[in-house]
């Protein structure tokens, strides 16, 4: 038998195509205002930077093709979902824009509002999708099994729950359906949520406090090398610079 190449395979074409990808990534404006989406995160100080438009690191190839595949796979599961006898899913105002709220700097978009699910046909809902990897769909699973469906989101992912509420809260509505899947949408569940107007309300002056502060808020920790803040965008603004 010959000798065995093991020369790893490379294609230009596609590495220039990741760096360009990037590289348009990268001269988008940042936002100036803060989002339902983040205001939920763990880092009041990595919220804050958002705010600011402090410099980050950009986001790679690989993180724009997985925020590209959540948003056309949220696309395909409205399209099903439309095929539901009874329900009715609105993504998009007369205009043709996404609903959206917008109370000064604090602003967000939700996927969509929804009415006729066949578990509560007569109760109007806020519609959001997230597209996640394999094993974050498990545990979502895991977490409905074990806790009950209303108590699944809050106990899967802090930033979406409160991302929940706001728009429950903004859109005047009482319940919120999260559909989760993988990417593509080859699997797929399910969610609903319970507004809770006493957690809203200290969401929404939450987001006032932090874009009227002066100062960054305090470090969610003083090491760099801790996990949140390890592979964080705002890492050497915040702990190199600092």
């Amino acid at each position: 038998m010959g000798n065995l190449d093991f020369t790893v395979y490379s294609d230009p074409t596609l590495e220039e195509m990741h760096k360009q990808v990037a590289v348009r990534a990268a001269s988008e404006p940042p936002r100036r205002y803060l989002g339902a989406s983040s205001v939920g995160h763990s880092c009041e100080r990595f919220v804050w930077y958002g705010i600011q438009g402090a410099p980050c690191e950009p986001m790679s190839a690989q993180g724009v093709y997985a925020v590209t595949d959540g948003h056309r796979t949220e696309d395909l599961i409205a399209e099903r979902l439309r095929l539901v006898p009874g329900v009715t899913l609105e993504t998009v105002d007369a205009n043709g824009n996404q609903y959206g709220f917008e109370d000064g700097l604090f602003k967000g978009h939700c996927d969509g509002f929804i009415i006729g699910l066949l578990q509560a046909p007569k109760t109007p809902h806020i519609w959001e999708h997230k597209a996640c990897n394999e094993k974050k769909f498990a545990k979502f699973e895991s977490i409905r099994s074990k806790a009950g469906e209303k108590a699944t989101l809050q106990q899967w992912d802090f930033t979406y729950y409160v991302q929940a509420q706001i728009y429950m809260h903004y859109f005047e509505m009482t319940q919120h359906y999260l559909t989760v899947s993988t990417p593509g949408g080859r699997s797929i569940t399910s969610a609903r949520t319970n507004y809770d107007k006493g957690f809203a309300l200290a969401q929404v002056a939450k987001a006032n406090r932090l874009l009227e502060a002066q100062e960054p808020p305090p470090r969610i920790s003083n090491n760099p090398t801790w996990f949140e803040c390890k592979w964080c965008k705002f890492r050497a603004v915040c702990h190199e610079t600092a």
